[in-house]
């Protein structure tokens, strides 16, 4: 038999408005310091990487892999963390959303098995998926490093880079 179809419990008007406001703060806390300090670091860095080493690796090859490689981890890292508390929740609950967890829009409740490989789901399937972002921006890194003729490059800005930065 057919159990009948349930749905999570909603957010209110005002819940739902807190909550993005709260969200919103969070998230412009969380920017407004790498705007006003990590981007002109980030920039100052792209211009002068060719005159640095990072734990004896050339600048350039920290920049490229970086970019590429770093950023896509970073992310995946970030995301799996949320991920995984709300999968570890479903799981222990056998019931995806978890209990007592509102939502904004009208959702199915999933229970049982379906419940628990939604969580699996989020678990394994979701972080495989960023290996082969990586694995991508790791090749491109290797092309782009293998590429860059250190000849060309314009030593006349590591002369006064540490005047500049200051």
């Amino acid at each position: 038999m057919n159990s009948p179809v349930s749905y999570a419990e909603l957010y209110t008007k005002e819940e739902r408005n807190s909550l993005l406001r709260r969200y919103a703060l969070i998230i412009v806390l969380v920017m407004l310091p790498g705007y006003i300090w990590g981007l002109p670091e980030l920039e100052f860095f792209m211009r002068t990487a060719h005159c640095q080493t990072i734990a004896g690796v050339h600048g350039l090859v920290v920049l490229m892999y970086g970019m590429y490689a770093g950023l896509p981890l970073l992310f995946a890292v970030v995301l799996q963390l949320v991920l995984t508390w709300q999968a570890y929740r479903i799981i222990r609950d056998r019931q995806s959303p978890p209990k007592n967890v509102k939502v904004f829009y009208k959702t199915r409740v999933y229970t049982g098995r379906e419940a628990v490989m939604r969580g699996v789901f989020m678990i394994l399937i979701i972080p495989a998926m960023f290996v082969f972002i990586i694995n991508w921006g790791l090749l491109q890194a290797e092309r782009m490093v293998q590429g860059i003729d250190l000849n060309q490059l314009d030593y006349s800005l590591c002369v006064n880079m540490h005047d500049e930065h200051l």
